[in-house]
């Protein structure tokens, strides 16, 4: 076994951008067909490539924070995946949220700049610039189950800490960004009945307005299709892993411990005090252990005091 240094960079870590499954919802399919018969098929699959795109995008930003998404589900309006992320603080949940519209608008400006460099890819890819900026801008609508009203909630959620408790704050915020939602989902029926009336069937808007009205929250806590990272090495360990030791603070948290790990080998972290004494070992399997059971901003120093990592440790 040999040991890394310690200066290499965290960012070599082996988790995959989507481990989760990539399923077909039987309404994506009937829809396609539709599109195929009215002669939309290529505009359909872009758009649906582009939503995948932007909820790979949560996965990644999801990662990033310790969270692996367990499910995609590519639907008539593009995809989707469930954004219940109980346990992330507001600043977590918010990159999160961000990641999708983010993702989406990069790609909307690299096809404007695509254009002003090479004029002759315009014919080629002002659809895939149109799905991409379309749903960076949707996405940011302020109701559920788009990442705009999980960005109101948690915009509301800070307002009301001000003067209300905690618990208080989250209800009422809840409820708002719902009260939103409704009237968001009423706007875009009316602008579907708008455009019938004109003539003008958009089956599109009806579905993300039925969308829209479908997605609110209906789950009960712990229900989300995002879940903790299980890095557990052992199948590896029979194949034998170079070990990585680390020293960090006792205080460093759960969340920033985890980003150390690194593909092909074993992370040993070494807990010191704040006078560089050492408290313990953390192996790369209690961490995993560890984190499946306790708040991703846990301090490391704390897991340090579990009957079973003083029992190891003996």
């Amino acid at each position: 076994m040999s040991s890394s240094k310690h200066g290499k960079k965290s960012g070599e870590r082996r988790f995959s951008l989507f481990r989760g499954k990539l399923s077909v919802h039987p309404l994506f399919l009937a829809v396609g067909a539709i599109e195929c018969f009215l002669g939309e098929l290529p505009l359909f699959l872009i758009s649906t490539v582009t939503a995948l795109i932007h909820e790979l995008a949560h996965a990644y930003a999801a990662e990033r924070v310790g969270l692996s998404l367990k499910k995609i589900v590519l639907m008539p309006f593009g995809a989707m995946i469930d954004t219940d992320m109980r346990g992330l603080n507001a600043k977590d949940e918010l990159f999160v949220a961000l990641a999708g519209p983010a993702c989406n608008l990069l790609c909307a400006a690299f096809f404007l700049g695509l254009w002003w460099c090479f004029p002759q890819t315009y014919a080629y890819t002002d659809t895939a610039q149109f799905s991409s900026l379309s749903i960076g801008l949707i996405n940011l609508l302020p109701a559920y189950p788009l990442d705009g009203g999980r960005i109101l909630r948690l915009w509301l959620i800070r307002a009301f800490n001000a003067h209300l408790p905690p618990s208080k704050s989250e209800k009422r915020a809840e409820t708002i960004t719902i009260i939103v939602s409704i009237f968001v989902c009423l706007g875009l029926f009316t602008l579907f009945v708008f455009c019938l009336v004109n003539g003008t069937f958009s089956l599109s808007l009806l579905l993300f307005a039925l969308f829209v009205l479908l997605g609110m929250p209906k789950r009960k806590a712990g229900e989300g299709i995002y879940e903790k990272i299980d890095f557990n090495a052992r199948g590896r360990l029979k194949e034998g892993l170079p070990i990585r030791r680390v020293a960090i603070d006792g205080e460093c948290t759960l969340k920033k411990a985890i980003g150390f790990l690194s593909q092909g080998e074993y992370l040993v972290l070494e807990v010191l005090n704040e006078e560089g004494q050492p408290l313990g070992e953390l192996p790369q399997n209690e961490l995993s252990k560890q984190l499946l059971t306790h708040s991703l901003y846990e301090e490391v120093q704390n897991l340090l005091k579990s009957p079973e990592i003083l029992q190891n440790g003996k």
